[in-house]
């Protein structure tokens, strides 16, 4: 049986138990077949930057100035994900030319800011669960449609892996 999946609150904020009720009830196999957040490479930061959460999420790499660099995400204390490699904010530009790494490289699929709005919305919510965050912010109204895509994604990536 197919449902429909609701439709977000345009430029708003949402918790953990609010996404969560949403996405076991519009598309709870997809949901379920998330990795657990405790298998989320995640990094302690160095330095605390009152604007952000005090740990950040490996994603893959790039290269930046001739070097080959890592590549994160981070979460605003206002609940937006953006991504870094080097102390340096990543522009849309720079997103074709991240190695994304498992489990981010299965959500990958489709033009630059379609993966790019997968992967965030994947780290949004892990750092939900992680407890980093209280909530986030939810810009566009497809959001949970995106989500749901990503966790698709993601799940069956992650079932080809454990097969081979």
């Amino acid at each position: 049986m197919s449902r429909t999946v609701p439709k977000a609150r345009a430029e708003s904020h949402y918790n953990l138990t609010e996404i969560t009720q949403i996405a076991e009830q519009h598309f709870p196999s997809e949901f379920e077949s998330l990795i657990d957040v405790d298998e989320i490479q995640w990094h302690d930061e160095k330095y605390e930057m009152a604007t952000f959460a005090p740990k950040s999420i490996f994603l893959g790499f790039t290269k930046r100035d001739g070097s080959v660099v890592k590549v994160s995400a981070y979460i605003t204390t206002k609940g937006v994900v953006e991504l870094y490699a080097k102390a340096h904010k990543l522009q849309r530009d720079d997103y074709g030319r991240i190695r994304l790494q498992e489990p981010w490289v299965h959500a990958s699929e489709g033009d630059r800011r379609s993966k790019l709005r997968k992967i965030k919305a994947l780290c949004a919510w892990y750092f939900l669960a992680a407890g980093l965050v209280d909530e986030i912010y939810i810009e566009k109204d497809n959001w949970f449609k995106t989500f749901k895509q990503a966790c698709k994604r993601v799940g069956e990536g992650m079932e080809t892996v454990e097969e081979d």
